[in-house]
């Protein structure tokens, strides 16, 4: 955590707003977030199983920071698999962040734009960690 506050902290803007950026594009936050997992422990574990492509090219690191224009896959072997084929019908219903755009039939998303103060929800809690890493 210390490693993304101190990030969050060197950019320009809100310490806050940048520390739960840098928490958001994370990539199994992002699998989350598109509704590809049930929790993020499952979206950490889709990707450590080698399952996630970003850019066409594999991906094992659930930390991966997830950059605009992106393009977010999974492999064959697991569009195939029965739990994505059941996945694919709940998508259908499933509203992603608007920073995210994604195809539930090619299961592939595409990040649109890095997720704004809005998006990102209440910062007042942010602020107590801020607030414990600047000591």
């Amino acid at each position: 955590m210390k490693k993304y506050f101190l990030k969050a902290q060197s950019a320009a803007g809100d310490t806050r707003e940048n520390l739960l950026r840098e928490l958001e594009t994370r990539l199994d936050n992002v699998i989350f977030r598109l509704g590809w997992a049930s929790s993020r422990a499952a979206a950490r574990q889709l990707i450590s199983h080698g399952l996630v492509l970003v850019n066409q090219r594999g991906v094992s690191a659930p930390s991966f920071q997830a950059k605009k224009g992106q393009i977010i896959s999974l492999k064959e072997r697991a569009k195939k698999a029965k739990q994505t084929e059941e996945m694919a019908a709940k998508l259908k219903k499933y509203e992603t962040p608007v920073w995210l755009k994604s195809d539930a039939e090619k299961m592939e998303a595409q990040i649109l734009a890095m997720p704004q103060g809005s998006e990102l929800g209440d910062l007042a809690p942010v602020g107590l960690i801020v607030e414990f890493y600047s000591r």
